[in-house]
């Protein structure tokens, strides 16, 4: 641990001397850890990657249109076969960039995967937040989905709103009154659109959560 605590300063510390940097933008830090070559076995290795992430002011304002795509598995996947590893982030991202480009085919700009027995499961790149009967509810991680930090911590800043981990049906999207996708980078983005079918945007409250997610750094 403290190998990639040092590791993502100094990237975090390149980042910024480099200049890179704009008004507006954020340093986004990846880093990955690799059981090592197969052939000569030199056993572990990680790497760290620091680069400038864009302003996400634009698209928290404005908002993304989405598509529901399945993602071929029952919601209960991590159970019935847990050696297809969902929830975990450790295999290649194919699939979610296949998603994305099939979301752009259809003119929208992200994606919202459901199960292919109707449950709610996450974004490609994001986690989802909807407010159904007034109450923020965002899907479990037994669904073999991706815990979300950013979504969890807006869950917990918003100690005046009734908020919940529950299932999410595909019916329930539909009713939604709104919908944010959440993600490190660029925070609570709302969903104006959802399968061509307008939503409105709650800019207050998207305000307010984003307001909850950039106090962090402070």
């Amino acid at each position: 641990l403290d190998r990639w605590r040092t590791a993502v300063r100094r990237a975090a510390a390149a980042v910024s001397r480099a200049g890179v940097l704009r008004d507006g933008e954020i340093a986004s830090i990846k880093f990955a850890m690799t059981r090592g070559d197969e052939l000569d076995h030199a056993g572990p290795t990680g790497w760290v990657l620091g680069f400038a992430g864009a302003d996400p002011s634009a698209v928290r304002a404005a908002g993304v249109a989405a598509v529901v795509l399945d993602r071929g598995y029952r919601h209960d996947v991590m159970h019935t076969a847990p050696w297809l590893l969902q929830g975990a982030k450790s295999l290649a991202y194919a699939v979610n960039q296949a998603a994305l480009r099939e979301a752009a085919r259809r003119g929208a700009d992200d994606v919202v995967f459901v199960s292919a027995d109707g449950f709610v499961l996450e974004g490609p790149r994001s986690t989802l937040i909807a407010r159904i009967d007034d109450t923020l509810v965002t899907p479990p991680p037994e669904f073999g989905v991706l815990p979300g930090t950013t979504q969890g911590d807006v869950f917990a800043g918003l100690a005046d709103r009734r908020t919940a981990i529950v299932p999410v049906t595909r019916e329930d999207l539909r009713r939604a009154d709104a919908l944010w996708l959440c993600s490190s980078t660029r925070g609570a983005v709302p969903v104006r659109a959802l399968d061509g079918a307008a939503l409105a945007i709650d800019h207050e409250l998207t305000a307010r959560m984003n307001a909850v997610l950039d106090a962090r750094e402070d």
